[in-house]
């Protein structure tokens, strides 16, 4: 199932255009492409017409490209909504990996005269036709704020799968009965081989396996990680997060690039890039990360609808034990995405005077960015302000109050206990 790593393997063989040289005999979109260099192509399969496949806006030859799933040939038809990662040179594709959220089998519970469908308990907001309970699905799609998959395509598959998959953040993670939590499902990882590094909280996994009872037993995990992105890339995705002051954007699945003066955008600006906003990404590596050279907002139905800004700001004495940081008695997860400013690390954050920034997925605090902070009598905080606390600050003049219940990012003076004067920052 290294799927990844086989994809750098064939771009860095310098693969060109290879098999299927044939010409449709009917009038299909054009795909010539003048540039032979391989790259890279993350996204949605927006339309499919016999062997010609549209992706990130570009139509792509597939005829005698290599299609697999976890490692192994995949001989059903490609469809439209499918979430695919392609290796493509001079306008054709090579090889085409699929990369659904979820394969298992249908199953459906009535609730209020109405049918909840739910793929390894995971619920789905649609199906669309033809498909019924007990039904071998890839489910392709993205998670909603509320944990559901707002669904893309669903699959019918000829046959049992050899492995089922799961794909989403990692929690309750318990490396002492090598456990932990898929959103609502329980994953034993109890020998499995794992790839990529080191399971922490937060961090976007691909699990495969066999589910026993409500249980999955894990044979394989994969992990999402930037080093999954070779020279160039396109890829496609809703903004989780992004930071203006750094420059730091984050996909789904933990796809992270780097935004910069030179960045071009198409259909919207800089401004425009908030949570819940569907982007067409091109990249090109760079010793920090991927950098995004052009940014193309999609209008269309990928945007979730109702997606919460959820991005977080505080600062404050950071208390680090080895694995868990909190801040203000809170705690906030440090995965292998985290990035390290002014020189600190794992190793030294415990007892500095910290700003944190990040965002709240699955009910976890994930850090993006940390770094060095200057105590003085301001601070600029965002989060969600209940019961007159903003991440446990509370205001000497009930300034606070006001804004109870509203995420949002306020500045406020602060005497080394208390804030005051908190107001909207503009």
């Amino acid at each position: 199932m290294k799927i990844r790593n086989a994809l750098i393997v064939l771009l860095s063989m310098g693969l060109s255009a290879c098999g299927g040289g044939n010409e449709s005999s009917t009038a299909l979109p054009s795909t010539s492409d003048p540039d032979t260099t391989p790259y890279l192509i993350q996204g949605n399969l927006a339309k499919v017409q016999g062997s010609q496949v549209l992706i990130n806006g570009k139509w792509l030859d597939t005829m005698g490209a290599t299609v697999r799933y976890a490692a192994q040939p995949w001989a059903e038809p490609l469809q439209a909504g499918m979430d695919v990662s392609v290796v493509a040179a001079g306008g054709k594709a090579t090889e085409i990996i699929l990369n659904p959220l979820l394969t298992g089998q249908l199953t459906a519970t009535a609730i209020q005269c109405q049918s909840d469908w739910q793929v390894n308990s995971v619920r789905l907001d649609q199906i669309g036709a033809g498909l019924q309970a007990g039904d071998w699905v890839m489910v392709f799609g993205e998670y909603a704020p509320q944990g559901q998959v707002s669904v893309k395509k669903v699959v019918g598959l000829l046959g049992e799968p050899q492995w089922l998959e799961v794909e989403n953040r990692v929690s309750e993670l318990d490396e002492v009965n090598h456990t932990f939590k898929l959103g609502s499902i329980a994953v034993n990882y109890q020998g499995a081989l794992l790839e990529d590094g080191q399971l922490r909280e937060g961090r976007w996994v691909e699990v495969f396996g066999l589910l026993r009872g409500s249980q999955m037993e894990a044979r394989e995990i994969e992990l999402e990680h930037d080093a999954g992105f070779p020279d160039r890339s396109e890829v496609e995705g809703i903004v989780n997060y992004y930071d203006s002051v750094s420059g730091l954007l984050e996909l789904g699945r933990q796809r992270q690039v780097w935004v910069t003066n030179a960045t071009i955008f198409k259909h919207g600006a800089r401004q425009d890039l908030k949570p819940g906003v569907a982007l067409d990404v091109d990249m090109v590596a760079s010793e920090r990360g991927p950098v995004a050279t052009e940014i193309e907002f999609d209008h269309g139905d990928d945007q979730v609808e109702s997606y919460p800004n959820q991005q977080f700001k505080l600062s404050g004495w950071g208390k680090w034990d080895g694995d868990l940081l909190t801040v203000n008695g809170i705690s906030f997860e440090i995965d292998g995405l985290t990035r390290f400013k002014d020189g600190i690390n794992r190793n030294n954050l415990d007892g500095h005077w910290l700003e944190v920034d990040g965002v709240v997925r699955n009910g976890l605090n994930l850090v993006r960015e940390i770094e060095l902070d200057e105590l003085g009598n301001n601070l600029e905080l965002m989060g969600l302000v209940s019961k007159g606390s903003l991440w446990n600050y509370r205001s000497s003049d009930q300034s606070l109050s006001l804004f109870e219940e509203r995420w949002l990012e306020l500045d406020c003076d602060y005497d080394g206990n208390y804030l005051s004067n908190c107001r909207i920052d503009d």
